[in-house]
C-alpha cells in the first residue's frame, strides 16, 4: 500500500480514455516527478513496487498524449508560418529576378539593333493627330501591326498590371492619355474602338509571365491606366490644390453671408 497517496489517487481513472482529464494529467506528473527526483531509499520508503509501476505507466501515457495532441500544434504552428513567410519572400525575389532579366533583354535588344525597324519614330504617340495617323496606317494593313506588337512585347513586366503599365507608357505620352477613355464619353476619344487597343492586348500576351492573361483582365488595367492619367505628372497635387482653394472660397463666402445676416 502506498503511504504517500491515498489508494484512489494513485490509480488512473478507468473511465478516462482521453488525456484531457486534468486530474489524471496532474497525477501522472506528480507520480513521475516523485519517482524521478527522490533517491532510491526515499522511493523505497514512500512507494511500493506497484506504485512505481503505476507512475511509469502514467508517465508513458502522458508522454504519448503530449506527442499526439496540443503541444505539437504549438510547435508546428510557428514552423508553418515561417515556411509561409519564406515562400512569400522567395516569390518576391523571383519577381525581382524576372524583372531584371526582362530589363536586360530590352537593353540588349536596343543595343544590338534587333528591335523591329519602323520607318519613323512613331512611339510614344504625342497627340491625337499622330494617333489618328497611326490608326490610318494600321487600317491599310501590312506588317506595321506585327512590328508594333513585337516592339511593345519586349517591355516586360512582373504581372498583368505591370506589363500593361509599361506598354501603355511606351505607347502614349501622359498628355495624350488624358484625352482618352474606354468608351469615349465626356468629349474624350474612345480607346475601345482603336486598332492600337488590339496591339496592346497582343503585346501583353507576348510576355511569358502574362501569356495566359484574359482579355477582360488586360482591358481592366488599360481602363485603370487611362482613368489615372489625370493624376500623373503632378495632376493629383494640382487637383487637391484646386479643391483646397475652392473650399477656402466657399468658406469665405459662407462667412460673408453669415456676417450680413
Amino acid at each position: 500500500m502506498c503511504r504517500m497517496h491515498q489508494p484512489d489517487s494513485v490509480q488512473l481513472h478507468s473511465e478516462c480514455r482521453y488525456t484531457e482529464c486534468g486530474r489524471c494529467t496532474q497525477e501522472m506528473k506528480s507520480l513521475r516527478n516523485d519517482y524521478k527526483n527522490q533517491s532510491t531509499s526515499t522511493v523505497e520508503e514512500h512507494l511500493t513496487p506497484e506504485c512505481v509501476e503505476i507512475a511509469n505507466t502514467a508517465f508513458r501515457h502522458w508522454s504519448t498524449s503530449q506527442q499526439n495532441d496540443g503541444p505539437n500544434q504549438d510547435i508546428y504552428g510557428p514552423i508553418l508560418r515561417n515556411i509561409q513567410v519564406k515562400q512569400e519572400m522567395m516569390m518576391e525575389q523571383v519577381k525581382v529576378i524576372l524583372k531584371t532579366v526582362q530589363d536586360l533583354h530590352e537593353k540588349c535588344c536596343s543595343d544590338s539593333g534587333s528591335d523591329p525597324v519602323l520607318e519613323k519614330d512613331i512611339l510614344p504617340l504625342q497627340d491625337l493627330t499622330s494617333m489618328q495617323q497611326l490608326e490610318s496606317d494600321l487600317a491599310v494593313g501590312g506588317d506595321l501591326k506585327k512590328k508594333l506588337i513585337t516592339l511593345l512585347g519586349i517591355q516586360g513586366g512582373i504581372d498583368v498590371r505591370d506589363t500593361v503599365w509599361r506598354i501603355m507608357r511606351q505607347t502614349f505620352t501622359n498628355s495624350l492619355a488624358k484625352q482618352l477613355n474606354w468608351r469615349g464619353i465626356n468629349g474624350k476619344t474612345c480607346f475601345h474602338s482603336l486598332h492600337i487597343k488590339d496591339i496592346v492586348i497582343d503585346a501583353v500576351r507576348r510576355n511569358s509571365v502574362t501569356s495566359r492573361a484574359t482579355t477582360q483582365e488586360i482591358e481592366m488595367w488599360i481602363k485603370r491606366r487611362l482613368h489615372l492619367a489625370a493624376d500623373r505628372d503632378g495632376g493629383r497635387r494640382a487637383r487637391m490644390e484646386r479643391q483646397r482653394k475652392n473650399s477656402y472660397q466657399e468658406s469665405g463666402e459662407m462667412h460673408v453671408l453669415s456676417s450680413h445676416h
